[in-house]
């Protein structure tokens, strides 16, 4: 079986497209969860920011949203851990500064970078 997912944020704005097996579904959805499971204070942190710092309804609102100082603060932290360099993401996306990334910015980077990232850190042990 293969599945092709899709994360469009706003309307016709591809931001992650890719086709993955039955296995490999799987193996990210592990690593998904294994990634919120180990951040979920942080997650959880971030969710409150965003209830607290929006009084829109809607997740495609607020995902064109700059990230608050807190959450800045915190995405920081999880790129640290993951070995990703701030002055990578801030070049890659032409800001100066980690907190004037977006919502849908942190999502894509999440998807891209964070989620591959450590999977690539689990896999390093059973090769060694």
């Amino acid at each position: 079986m293969i599945v092709e997912i899709s994360l469009t944020v706003p309307p016709d704005r591809n931001l992650v497209r890719f086709r993955v097996n039955d296995r490999q579904l799987s193996a990210l959805m592990d690593l998904f969860m294994d990634s919120l499971e180990k951040n979920k204070e942080k997650y959880e942190q971030l969710l409150a920011d965003l209830d607290e710092s929006s009084t829109e309804t809607s997740i495609l609102e607020r995902l064109g949203h700059k990230l608050t100082e807190r959450q800045a603060h915190l995405f920081k932290e999880l790129l640290k851990e993951n070995n990703i360099q701030e002055q990578e993401i801030c070049e890659k996306y032409g800001i100066d500064q980690i907190s004037d990334l977006t919502g849908s910015d942190a999502l894509n980077i999440t998807v891209q970078s964070i989620l591959p990232q450590m999977k690539r850190g689990q896999e390093q042990p059973a090769n060694q």
